[in-house]
């Protein structure tokens, strides 16, 4: 458990540019601190992090650059994406996944597949929807809204498991976030207090990095290569042309058979030049796609590694709900022990009551006996 939550909520806010993500940042944190977005280009492009004591915790925010509508290239808008989690250490409490009220387009539904391929499908259990431009619901509420919305988005609010919050960057009133941070303390309770982990950000962002690296140096190799096979043809290609001037030239100067021989042994030469050059670079070929066959394996193994993390981090969530089913079994076993010892209880004093019955059934029968009695001395005298 983060032990830090106690005193502190690291929020990363993430979508689509000109949503509203840093007008959310400014509501949130009740001053004006990132720059808002105007139009549909991003004006963040870079990460931003500002941070403000709300009540009895420090609540910290991050503002990244805006997906799908920017001038950032996939490299550089990954990169910078990912430094997020650095500039939340330890990590973030929550992901909250900036839409607008109003039509689902394809570009917001490709952020959502950005944040997985991003931060890997974990991040899904880190993750809120907030929905801006809440003053477009006009007299519909935003539970009214979600059911009534497309598949698409209907889809993603159940992937988040039903989180979500509205907000009105118009209005000024403390009672929105509120309520919001609230729905996020909630959910950090019910994540056992924990953080997204930098580990798989990290091993993620050094997969695609490395990936699309590996992919530029495989094009460039086989260019290259290209480029060299097409020398040697080249080289013939001049050759066959210059074998008919040569003889033409000889035969019209009557040249002696030295220099023909001479001649003659040229292209030979360069034959064998060209022969040598040809297996060196055949030679260096079989070391580039060695180089990069080493360089694919690496990337394998990473991904195992990859792979294993994932796989082990899915154990570690099997074991914590198979201890929250342990302890909702022996907190039923209490309440099952609570519920004997009740009855026993209530056993005892039925008990009780039947013995004070019984005493008192043979405290009357006596009484009703000397009655008697004294009834029948009287009729005797």
């Amino acid at each position: 458990m983060d032990q830090k939550f106690k005193d502190e909520i690291r929020i990363v806010l993430v979508g689509k540019a000109a949503v509203g993500k840093s007008s959310s940042g400014n509501t949130i944190l009740g001053k004006e601190v990132f720059h808002k977005e105007s139009g549909s280009r991003s004006v963040t492009r870079h990460c931003q992090k500002a941070s403000e004591n709300i009540g009895d915790k420090e609540i910290t925010v991050v503002d990244t650059p805006g997906w799908c509508d920017t001038d950032l290239s996939e490299k550089e808008l990954t990169e910078e994406t990912a430094q997020c989690i650095d500039m939340s250490q330890p990590g973030p409490h929550v992901f909250l996944l900036v839409l607008t009220i109003g039509r689902f387009t394809k570009e917001e539904k490709e952020t959502v597949q950005k944040l997985q391929e991003i931060f890997g499908q974990d991040a899904i259990k880190y993750t809120m929807i907030l929905f801006t431009r809440g003053d477009n619901l006009e007299d519909k509420s935003i539970d009214e809204y979600v059911r009534d919305a497309a598949e698409d988005l209907k889809a993603i609010v159940d992937m988040c498991e039903g989180r979500y919050h509205v907000f009105n960057n118009k209005d000024k009133s403390c009672d929105q976030v509120s309520t919001f941070l609230q729905k996020i303390q909630d959910m950090v309770r019910n994540n056992n207090g924990q953080y997204f982990s930098n580990t798989t950000s990290k091993m993620l962002e050094n997969h695609i990095k490395r990936k699309a690296d590996l992919q530029q140096q495989m094009q460039a190799a086989e260019k290259q290569k290209e480029n060299k096979m097409a020398e040697p043809q080249l080289h013939k290609k001049v050759f066959d042309q210059d074998i008919p001037h040569q003889e033409l030239e000889a035969e019209n100067h009557e040249m002696s058979c030295a220099p023909i021989e001479l001649k003659e042994q040229t292209p030979k030469h360069c034959l064998k030049k060209e022969k040598l050059m040809s297996e060196s670079e055949e030679q260096n070929n079989r070391m580039e796609i060695h180089k990069f066959q080493l360089e694919n394996q690496k990337l394998q193994l990473e991904n195992q590694k990859l792979l294993e993390h994932q796989k082990w981090q899915l154990e570690n969530q099997k074991l914590q709900l198979e201890n929250q089913k342990l302890q909702l079994e022996n907190k039923k076993l209490l309440e099952n022990q609570k519920l004997q010892l009740d009855f026993q209880k209530l056993q005892l004093e039925n008990q009780k009551l039947f013995e004070n019955q019984k005493l008192q059934l043979e405290i009357q029968t006596k009484q009703q006996q000397q009655q008697q009695q004294q009834r029948s001395s009287c009729i005797i005298l």
